[in-house]
């Protein structure tokens, strides 16, 4: 397959300067970085790839939307030698004709995107977030997503739900199911400590519940995901490697669950709502309905935690199914049917 040269698009008008929010966060997080590893004497770096990992806790966030999105797909890209270019509206490569837009927040850059559209016959795949804007009245919000559906060729989503969620409001045939792909982590051994993580996500923190499932001899580490809470990434990451399985604790559909894949490529399963993961299996995950199917789940695992854990294999489902590296060539399998039309 031909690998076409493409073009990363944020259009924002908080911040013309894409490039340099972007080099503002590298640098951002090399000074945390430094500060992690004072306190931290077991963290180790990551790869260099890993220097976008903290962006959501930078004002990249505000360019890039959602990074751990935009880290697989530059991982993705260069590990499989795609030419890319990252850029903003004045950094705009007229030799480019594969654009993938990541954030778009206001009026006028939608104008000048519809206009390079018609000059160019450029081709333009949106990413799921992409579009963010809010500040228009709402007799005029109707018309502005309009035209800004009208302008995008293809509109990705991360799953059949949110496929489905967008099939009211743009043509089926400009929808393509793309979901973001995870970096393998370790394919840790099965551990059996009775340890896991309470990831608490978009709910408030019931200490009470945490408590409960102590009771069964589990040790737990929380991570909240609530509001405009957030977690320290290596935090995450480092739990990871120290526990069994991480317990889900939401009321959240996911659209896809970037926080499962990455619990999953470290070999670790989660135990979560029933239906509100769109890629769990038997291989990666357990689903409960209801507090009670999550206790009788625990205590299963309690009574003897290394012949439980044995029923999963999240590792070998991340590597043979959602890689960096699969999910930039389903994207580009998308890119090259996109090409055929005229």
């Amino acid at each position: 397959m031909e690998k076409p040269k493409i073009s990363i698009l944020s259009l924002s008008a908080k911040n013309k300067s894409s490039y340099f929010s972007y080099l503002f966060g590298q640098v951002k997080y090399r000074i945390k970085i430094f500060f992690y590893a004072l306190t931290r004497q077991q963290f180790k770096k990551n790869s260099n790839i890993e220097k976008l990992a903290e962006l959501k806790l930078t004002k990249c966030c505000k360019v890039l939307r959602h990074p751990a999105v935009f880290k697989s797909l530059i991982r993705g890209l260069t590990a499989l030698d795609v030419p890319f270019a990252f850029s903003g509206k004045q950094h705009s490569d007229t030799n480019i004709y594969i654009y993938i837009l990541i954030w778009l927040d206001n009026i006028n850059d939608l104008q000048w995107l519809a206009k390079i559209k018609q000059e160019r016959n450029i081709k333009i795949l949106a990413v799921p977030t992409a579009y963010q804007i809010r500040e228009y009245h709402p007799l005029r919000y109707q018309e502005i997503r309009q035209r800004y559906i009208d302008t995008i060729d293809i509109h990705l989503t991360a799953s059949q739900f949110e496929t489905d969620c967008q099939k009211e409001q743009i043509n089926a045939a400009k929808l393509k199911i793309w979901w973001s792909g995870v970096a393998l982590g370790k394919n840790n051994p099965i551990l059996g400590n009775k340890k896991c993580i309470c990831y608490v996500k978009a709910i408030p923190l019931d200490t009470a519940l945490i408590t409960e499932i102590e009771k069964l001899g589990i040790q737990c580490s929380v991570i909240h995901y609530y509001q405009n809470m957030n977690y320290n990434y290596f935090d995450w990451k480092e739990k990871l490697q120290d526990v069994d399985l991480v317990v889900i604790l939401t009321d959240i559909q996911e659209t896809q669950g970037i926080a499962y894949f990455e619990a999953w490529a470290e070999n670790k399963p989660t135990i979560h709502p029933k239906g509100l993961c769109p890629y769990s299996s038997n291989e990666t995950s357990l689903e409960y309905a209801s507090m009670e199917e999550l206790f009788e789940i625990l205590k299963q695992y309690t009574h003897d935690p290394k012949k439980f854990l044995k029923q999963f294999n999240p590792y070998e489902a991340v590597k043979n199914n959602y890689t960096d590296e699969i999910s930039v060539q389903n994207l580009l399998t998308i890119i090259s049917e996109l090409k055929k039309t005229k």
